[in-house]
């Protein structure tokens, strides 16, 4: 019998002492991918501005003692006209009680941008939307700011868009040649929320349907490729890691009750869906935090628990709380310590703090 996993928690030797932070700053976007969701960019908010983001970095630091690692992600966060002034004060007055400032953007500013942001943050990752882009300008962003070696982290998701497969597994060659790091998201196109009907992308011959395309509970399957990616294309896809580094650690028991630990990456979870974990204990809350574009603060990307506004007040969960979704999507949320059973509690880090 194949080994089943019994807890999962982050690489990061020191992720138990470190509150992880996901900012979706805004739902603008300067682009309007085929495959993306309305609710990420759909115009309705705007940035806050710079008091209101100095005051919600005081207020995290007033709600825990732990080290903070903050993500910008949207939206667009480099649409943000106080992106580099924030960072650049909270690293000044809070030192090293940030461990991380992180940036998710679809590369569409300029070279010398990016090369200047590195300055202030510590990862960067480009998200390679091919269908919108001149294939010449993110390379050379990312190479200008691998070569001004500034950051801790950088690396490429490569969004495999059927339309431009040829072209994005050049590229990735060509980053991986180089040493930059890249991930690979398989992604499904968008659909209409009242009718289920497809938006279909660029090429009319292939044909989708919403609900082949959806699990049992109406979000994408990303086991089942057929009628959107060729044979062809679905049997490259399966031969590429899904990405160039591990980010978590995965505990898993065989029959005779031996555990074995392995490091892999997030994404592979959703691949194999192999991402459920309802009623295990999570640390969602405890170990990360997910700030709306309205202020609301939830546990995580996953939002089952709101947890306050940054308008007004706030407070994080002190212990794990069981998981009510029937699967974890989110790479910000999958690598949050999770355990089966309470009984498989000390194979993981942060049990020791309770």
């Amino acid at each position: 019998m194949v080994p089943q996993k019994v807890a999962v928690e982050h690489n990061n030797k020191n992720s138990d002492s470190l509150v992880k932070i996901e900012w979706f700053i805004s739902k603008r976007c300067n682009f309007h991918c085929s495959y993306c969701s309305k609710y990420t960019h759909d115009h309705t908010s705007g940035f806050p501005d710079l008091d209101t983001m100095k005051s919600t970095l005081d207020k995290i630091m007033s709600t825990t003692d732990k080290r903070i690692r903050l993500s910008f992600t949207g939206g667009e966060p480099t649409i943000c006209k106080h992106l580099f002034d924030f960072c650049k004060w909270g690293k000044e007055k809070y030192g090293d009680r940030i461990n991380q400032f992180s940036i998710t953007t679809n590369g569409s500013r300029t070279e010398k941008y990016y090369v200047e942001l590195s300055k202030y943050v510590n990862s960067m990752i480009f998200s390679y939307h091919m269908e919108y882009h001149d294939v010449e300008k993110i390379p050379d962003s990312v190479y200008a700011v691998h070569k001004a070696g500034h950051l801790g982290h950088l690396h490429v998701h490569m969004m495999m868009l059927p339309t431009v497969f040829d072209k994005a597994t050049k590229q990735i060659d060509e980053f991986r040649s180089k040493g930059i790091a890249v991930s690979i998201r398989r992604i499904r196109p968008a659909h209409r929320e009242d009718t289920r009907e497809i938006r279909q992308p660029f090429d009319n011959d292939r044909k989708y349907n919403a609900i082949e395309l959806a699990g049992t509970d109406g979000r994408p399957d990303y086991s089942k490729d057929k009628g959107y990616y060729t044979d062809e294309e679905v049997s490259y896809l399966k031969r590429l890691p899904v990405s160039d580094f591990k980010n978590v650690t995965v505990h898993e028991m065989d029959n005779d009750y031996n555990v074995t630990s392995r490091e892999t990456n997030v994404n592979e979870f959703t691949v194999a869906k192999n991402n459920q974990y309802l009623n295990w204990d999570c640390w969602a809350g405890v170990q990360s935090l997910r700030i709306e574009p309205n202020g609301d603060v939830w546990n995580a990307t996953c939002r089952t628990k709101k947890l306050g506004n940054i308008y007004t007040k706030f407070s994080m969960l002190q212990a794990p709380e069981p998981c009510i979704r029937n699967w974890c999507s989110c790479a910000a949320d999958l690598n949050t310590t999770k355990v089966k059973d309470q009984v498989y509690a000390d194979l993981v880090r942060v049990s020791h703090e309770l």
